[in-house]
Parts: structure tokens; sequence; C-alpha cells
């Protein structure tokens, strides 16, 4: 186990980092895509007296070495080549420009009277005039200059095409943050997938912890994270078989007790008036340790389905049930329905606990009910001994009950405030426990309401 969050601790370092990396990355092919918008490289053709070395020095040149010397005068930023057949067409897919016939014509003046032809490529984008500077021809678009040769060849100077320039003038630096940003982003997927069991398993336990049934998580990602699904997947099938288990053995042994309760009752009806009188409360109180006890375990053990329940009606009903003498219960219900989402019937048995321990411990209860910031509050209130602060959490757990009502002879398994909190608790709500103004206990439980649709 150790080993596994060891590993996980340095995958969530390693995602940190990767995520840096992307980042700064990200930032960085930013930067130089706004440097090289703002600074775009334009196309540029040699000045007419270069035009005009290159086009002696080829015409000089044997045939045998024209390809080696062609070879050298290429660059980056320029293909030259011969071109035996020139086609007119060739010329039709290209823009003519005023300013672009006046560069010709400079052209035409340097190589004495030759035949030239050039164009600006169409790409797709508004033409943009050419400009004739110290340097050459220059333009945003491709450019193409074609001087006849002697023989009748063509030299075809031109500029690369609109892709190949800004790929061949991109720096180095982009490229490398190009595929610094992929392993980045390869990196964080592949880091993010090695947490993807565990937030499976996250899910699972929690659906796990609300239902008691096993939601098994397929095992995915390293080793260590495989064997940890596989042993989560394990502990969830046990707990569950033991989770049924146990209720089968508590539901056996409340048929079989009940059935030895049944034959005590029968055999009690040979005693005194005096001994029947305590026998029978003897079996009752057994009884009342049976019952609760099978229900704090099939709360704990099972899910039920939940469904829309108002509060305003549970309670009202709980008023009129004959439950709760009148002369020692008050009511005070809100009148807007308060609607939530749950379990009538578990609700129900939560809130009659607290009535019940209100009425045995302070002989009145008072009960509450309002709608409060998106919170049902049922408040249960009584002028009991009321409890101390060291015992407030204590009196939650199962079967404890303090010492002073112990010696009161007070009725009761210790269940009832185990039962409403874990009830509670399972619809997603807390329960409150604190000493009244004037003495006394208050118990609140506070519950989401239905969110609209």
């Amino acid at each position: 186990m150790i080993k596994v969050l060891r590993h996980l601790s340095l995958m969530r370092i390693l995602l940190l980092a990767a995520i840096l990396v992307l980042g700064i990355q990200l930032m960085f092919l930013v930067a130089i895509w706004r440097m090289q918008k703002a600074n775009q490289s334009a196309f540029l053709l040699p000045l007419p007296a270069r035009v005009a070395s290159m086009v002696e020095v080829v015409e000089r040149t044997p045939d045998e070495d024209r390809d080696e010397l062609l070879s050298a005068l290429n660059s980056s930023d320029l293909e030259i080549g011969i071109v035996t057949d020139f086609d007119e067409a060739d010329i039709t897919h290209g823009v003519r420009l005023a300013v672009f016939r006046e560069a010709l014509s400079r052209y035409s003046e340097a190589m004495q009277g030759r035949r030239i032809e050039g164009l600006i490529a169409q790409t797709g984008y508004e033409p943009s005039d050419a400009q004739i500077t110290p340097f050459g021809v220059s333009a945003e678009q491709p450019l193409r200059l074609m001087v006849e040769l002697d023989n009748g060849e063509w030299l075809n100077i031109q500029t690369p095409g609109l892709l190949q320039m800004r790929f061949r003038s991109m720096p180095v630096g982009i490229l490398a943050g190009f595929f610094g940003f992929l392993i980045a982003a390869f990196a964080v997927y592949v880091i993010w997938q090695q947490f993807h069991p565990v937030r499976r398993m996250a899910v699972a336990a929690r659906k796990f912890t609300r239902s008691g049934r096993p939601h098994l998580v397929e095992p995915t990602g390293a080793r260590d994270v495989r064997d940890l699904v596989e042993a989560f997947n394990d502990l969830q099938t046990r707990v569950a078989r033991l989770l049924e288990n146990r209720m089968l053995m508590m539901s056996a042994m409340s048929h079989d007790v009940r059935t030895y309760l049944t034959r005590l009752r029968l055999r009690i009806e040979f005693l005194d008036e005096d001994q029947r009188f305590h026998a029978e409360r003897t079996i009752e109180e057994i009884e009342l340790l049976l019952n609760d006890t099978l229900a704090f375990a099939e709360i704990e053990g099972r899910e039920t389905d939940f469904e829309d329940v108002d509060m305003s009606l549970l309670l009202s009903e709980l008023k009129v049930s004959g439950q709760f003498p009148e002369d020692k219960t008050s009511w005070t219900i809100a009148d807007p329905p308060v609607v939530i989402n749950g379990h009538a019937s578990r609700l129900q048995r939560s809130i009659v606990n607290l009535v019940s321990n209100a009425l045995k411990y302070g002989q009145t209860a008072e009960i509450e009910l309002e709608a409060v910031d998106g919170v049902a509050q049922v408040t249960v209130m009584d002028r009991g001994p009321g409890i101390p602060k060291a015992d407030m959490e204590k009196v939650f757990s199962p079967f404890f009950r303090r010492d002073d009502s112990r010696n009161r002879n007070v009725e009761g398994a210790g269940l009832g405030l185990a039962i409403a909190r874990t009830v509670v608790e399972r619809h997603g709500g807390r329960i409150l426990l604190q000493g009244r103004i004037g003495g006394g206990l208050v118990a609140t439980i506070l519950l989401p309401l239905k969110q609209p649709d």
C-alpha cells in the first residue's frame, strides 16, 4: 500500500511538471507566432544586375556542368532551374501588377532585350503590389521570373511556395517548441490515465458506502495501481458478503428469539400478578432491544430507493397518529410543503426516536418544522436534564447509555440516537445536539431540500 501511495505521489508530481512544461511550450508557441505575424518575411527576387550575371554564367557553363552550377546557385529563399519548354499558359496562373511590370522593364534593360516573363502567384489572399527595393523585387506572395536563354531554353528563377517559405523561415526554436508541446501533452494524457482508476475507485467507494453493494472497478494503469484496484474490489466483495451474512444472522436470531419469547409469555401466565408484571416488562425490553438491533443492522446494510417526501405531511401524520400524548407534545409545522428526497418510513422512525427520547427524559416535547436556506430543519426540544457536552458525541454510539439514565431505570436499548443519525446521514443531512437555554436539550435534524428540476 505504501508503495502504491508513493507511486501515486510521484505521478502527481510528474503531472504537475508536465502541465507546467505544457503551459510554457504553449506560451512560447504563441509568442513565436505573434513575432512571425508581426515580422513576416517577404518573397524577394534578385536585383536585375544579379539576374544578368546568373544568365551570363549559365550560358557560359557547358551543359554537363549546369546541374552542379544550378545546385550552387539555389538557396533556401530562391529556386533556380532551366525549363526547356515554356508554356505561355503558365503566365496565366499568376497576377500581373503594374509595379511588377515596371520591375520587369528594369530586368529587360539589364538583359539587353532578352524576353522576360514574370508573375505573382495566386495564393487565395488579396494580391499585394510588388515593391522595388535596394535588395530586389519584394512581395508578400511567391514571385516567378523567367529569362529566355540563347539556346531557346528558359532560366526559371522563383521564390519558394507560401507554405514552404513559411516553414523554411520558421526558427528552430518554434519547431522545438511545437514538438515539446506534443510531448508534454502526451505526458499529461499518460499521467492523467494513471489517475483514472483511482478516481473510479473513489466513486465506487462512495456508492458502496451508500448502497452496501459492491461496485467493481476495472483494473487499469500501472502494475501497482492494478494491484490496488484488485485489492479494492476484493475488499468490497468481502465486506458486502459480511454485511449480507450479518443481516441473515440477525433475521434468523430474531425469529428464534421471538419464538422463545412467545413460550415465556405462555409460562408466565401461571405466575402471580406481581411477578407476571415484572416478567412481562422484561420480555418487552428484550423485544425492544431485538427490534432496535435489527432495525439498526438493516439501516446500515441496505440501500433503498428514495422518493419525494413531504416533511410537513409526515409530521402532520405523526401528530395525529396517537403515538404521543397530545397534552405533552406541541407541533409547529410549516404551511408550505417542505419536500425532500428520501425514504419516508425511515425518516419517520428517526423523528419518532427523538420525540420519544424527549418525552422519556423531559416529559414534554416541542416539535418544529421549517425550511431555512435550502434545508429542511426539524427541531425537537425538551425540558429534561440535558446531556453534558462531553457526552454529546458519545450518545450517538450504538448501545451507549449514560449512567444517570441507567440508574433511573429508563427503558431503551441505547440505539435510538444511533438509528436517527444513520438515517439522517444516509439522506445527506446532519443531526445536532445542543443544550437549551433554561434547561433541557435541543435536537435538530438538517436535511437538504429537493432541488427543482
